[in-house]
C-alpha cells in the first residue's frame, strides 16, 4: 500500500501509458539520468543531498511544516484526487513532460532540460509530493486501524 501511494504521488506515475510515464521523453542532463521519468523517480532527490542522511532530515523538517491530512473522503475519492493533483503537476510546463494545446497535454517530443534551475524548480515539489504522499498514507493506516 506504502509503494502504491508513493507511486499515486509522482507526477510521471499518472501520465500517458503511450509514453511509459516520462520513460520515452529524453533529457539533458548532467547526471546520468537519460529519460524524465529516470529524473523524477531518483536523479531530483539525489542531486540535492550529499547523502541520506541530509536528504531525511530536510524531508522531516517539510513533515513538521505540513499540516495532517484528515481523511474525510472515501479511497476512491482520495485515489482520483490524488492522481490529478499529480497528473496536474506532470502538466506544467516547467516540468517539460507535455506542453498544452487547447486543453490538452501533448507529448513533448524534444528533450527537457534539466540544469541547475531545473533541479532548484522541482525539487521542492517532489519533495512536498513524497512528505503528501506520507502523511496521507499516516492517515489511513490510523483510520485502518481504529476500525
Amino acid at each position: 500500500m506504502g509503494h502504491w501511494l508513493g507511486d499515486i504521488h509522482q507526477p510521471l506515475h499518472v501520465s500517458f501509458r503511450s509514453d511509459k510515464g516520462g520513460n520515452k521523453t529524453k533529457v539533458i542532463s548532467a547526471e546520468k539520468c537519460k529519460t524524465l521519468h529516470w529524473v523524477w523517480d531518483s536523479c531530483l532527490l539525489r542531486s540535492q543531498h550529499n547523502s541520506f542522511k541530509q536528504q531525511l532530515f530536510s524531508l522531516q523538517l517539510l513533515w513538521q511544516k505540513t499540516p495532517n491530512y484528515k481523511n474525510k473522503k472515501s479511497l476512491k475519492e482520495n485515489t482520483i484526487q490524488w492522481a490529478n493533483e499529480s497528473f496536474d503537476l506532470a502538466r506544467k510546463k516547467s516540468v517539460g513532460y507535455c506542453h498544452m494545446n487547447k486543453g490538452s497535454c501533448e507529448r513533448n517530443n524534444k528533450p527537457t532540460l534539466v540544469n541547475t534551475t531545473y533541479l532548484q524548480n522541482h525539487i521542492p515539489i517532489l519533495e512536498l509530493q513524497i512528505v503528501k504522499a506520507s502523511k496521507r498514507l499516516n492517515a489511513l493506516l490510523t483510520q485502518i486501524a481504529q476500525q
